[in-house]
């Protein structure tokens, strides 16, 4: 327990003070504690870094264009330091497109591979035929019914 003229020494990111026990190097009171010290300082270094290059005329530098929206936006700051797109939204309505414009192309080549796969497994002879086995290429081409 501290003395009435001994200083109490507290963690460095919440302000609680530390165990009497503590070692003598010890700077936060959980590791919660220095890990959130850590990502704070880093944030700040980035933001300091960031407002320079802002400062400096080095805007197109820092930011990047957003390519659905078009707003820029500073990747690492408050988004992945790899970010594409600006929020959430416009991820979502990027992949929408993908879909829209490839899966057609993507199920009809599968469906070609999967239809040669099955036919060379068991091509259609008179005598499969005879017995009732389906040309597989028609079924799953033809619709359902």
């Amino acid at each position: 327990m501290a003395h009435a003229g001994e200083d109490v020494r507290r963690c460095l990111h919440c302000g609680k003070p530390l165990p009497a026990s503590a070692r003598s190097d010890t700077r936060f009171d959980r590791p919660a504690c220095k890990a959130a010290h850590r990502r704070a300082r880093r944030h700040h270094a980035e933001a300091v870094r960031i407002g320079f290059a802002i400062l400096d005329g080095r805007k197109a530098e820092v930011s990047r264009a957003c390519p659905v929206c078009g707003n820029r936006f500073v990747p690492g700051h408050g988004h992945r330091s790899d970010a594409i797109y600006d929020r959430s939204s416009c991820r979502t309505a990027a992949w929408r497109k993908r879909v829209r414009e490839g899966a057609t192309g993507q199920r009809v080549h599968t469906a070609v591979n999967k239809t040669m796969a099955l036919n060379e497994f068991m091509p259609l002879t008179s005598a499969n035929a005879a017995i009732g086995v389906k040309d597989f290429s028609e079924s799953l081409t033809a619709p359902p019914g």
